[in-house]
């Protein structure tokens, strides 16, 4: 297996993102070393791909994600949901319980999984890309892997404030249109209905 990482500033700290097989598999905050050992263009292009994006989106910008750079790790369960995440368009926000209706209506399983989804969230090991910051509580923020202050300042960069939440929440229209839909493929690799069927079950739902 071949892996590679890159180190970059942002306004979070510094960035240290890794590629395995190029593709990208976890991005850490506050971790690396700026001046330390670079994997290169040439033996990883994925991760400067990533390193582009992730300074366009710090400009301000609103950078298109190509799914094939992205290889997650975790369970078919915790890739689905990181799945449903990723088409939370830029400046908009999703409930818990969004995700979790999504979930259930591209599975065709019935359940509360906004616990699960939850902890699927809290371990996405790809924040930003992945844009789990834009998922919140029915009544404020909720929680964040990476703490409040950042996922703060990361709906500030997309211009959301805390006082205003409820004004870029999908509407019922968007949730079913972006979310619950199977109409398009999965982006994330190994999120398939059988294997997810299995650990649902398994997690006792």
């Amino acid at each position: 297996m071949s892996q590679s990482s890159i180190t970059l500033p942002s306004p979070l700290g510094c960035l240290l993102l890794l590629a395995s097989n190029n593709q990208l598999v976890r991005l850490s905050v506050g971790e690396g070393d700026l001046h330390g050992k670079q994997g290169t263009e040439e033996s990883m292009p994925v991760l400067y791909k990533g390193r582009e994006w992730l300074l366009a989106y710090f400009a301000g910008h609103n950078p298109p994600i190509d799914p094939s750079w992205l290889a997650p790790m975790g369970t078919a369960f915790q890739r689905a949901v990181w799945d449903i995440v990723l088409r939370i368009p830029y400046g908009r926000l999703a409930s818990y319980g969004d995700i979790a209706q999504g979930y259930c209506a591209r599975t065709g399983t019935k359940g509360h999984f906004a616990r699960a989804v939850g902890g699927a969230i809290h371990n996405n090991p790809l924040p930003i890309i992945i844009p789990c910051h834009r998922v919140v509580a029915q009544t404020g923020l909720g929680g964040y892997g990476l703490g409040l202050p950042k996922k703060r300042a990361l709906l500030h960069l997309e211009g959301i404030e805390e006082k205003s939440l409820a004004a870029h929440r999908l509407s019922k229209t968007d949730t079913a249109s972006l979310l619950c839909t199977n109409q398009f493929p999965h982006p994330i690799k190994g999120c398939g209905l059988e294997e997810m069927t299995r650990q649902v079950d398994a997690l006792g739902y």
